[in-house]
């Protein structure tokens, strides 16, 4: 499915109260996939999974915020006037029903060996490992850290383990934000600048 066949996703990077009575709050952000019309139906979600719905009022192209970025930026003018004290933390806007969020999820995780660029040393998971989180759905997602853990069978031995560069392992993400995913969704951890992992989501909750 192409990102345009897919359903309209906008993250939010701005969230304005409304100026007039006329005129409901304006979202400023980046359109991920998808298309909108004036008129149309979404809902305003937010990190704790809250949502509102609402409609497009007004539609605005901006300049482009990154050169080779294919997110669209752009502004949105809604109906209504959000209570920006319940949706300050406001991120994702989109059809009704249309995008699962979830908080936390399970993927199995490749790191990369140090021909590919990846780490030299082992990871030793003993109080959690935080890379920087990144996936093509949300591309301004980019600089957030998740905190994993392994995923074991036997929860005696979840809070251990070491893995080497170039081997897989089932890691746990306990997000503590909805973020919208699926199964199957490809993503990367880096270290700083540094790509030092690949991984697929295997598990949603």
């Amino acid at each position: 499915m192409t990102k345009k066949a897919q359903p309209f996703l906008m993250t939010i990077l701005e969230l304005e109260d409304a100026t007039s009575k006329k005129r409901g709050s304006t979202a400023t952000g980046l359109i991920q996939s998808g298309s909108v019309l004036k008129g149309e139906t979404v809902q305003v979600v937010n990190l704790q999974n809250a949502k509102v719905e609402t409609q497009i009022k007004e539609f605005e192209l901006l300049e482009p915020i990154a050169e080779n970025s294919s997110a669209i930026h752009a502004k949105i003018i809604l109906r209504d006037a959000l209570d920006l004290n319940e949706f300050s933390d406001s991120w994702i806007i989109s059809p009704p029903n249309a995008i699962t969020c979830h908080s936390s999820f399970l993927a199995e995780v490749t790191f990369l060996s140090p021909e590919q660029g990846g780490r030299s040393k082992p990871i030793a998971f003993v109080i959690g490992y935080a890379p920087v989180f990144h996936y093509e759905v949300i591309l301004n997602m980019h600089g957030l850290t998740f905190l994993c853990r392994p995923h074991h069978s036997e929860p005696a031995n979840v809070d251990y383990m070491e893995v080497k560069p170039g081997e897989t392992a089932s890691l746990l993400f306990p997000v503590g934000r909805y973020i919208p995913l699926e199964k199957g969704y490809k993503f990367y951890l880096s270290e700083g600048r540094k790509i030092v992992a690949t991984g697929a989501v295997t598990e949603l909750y």
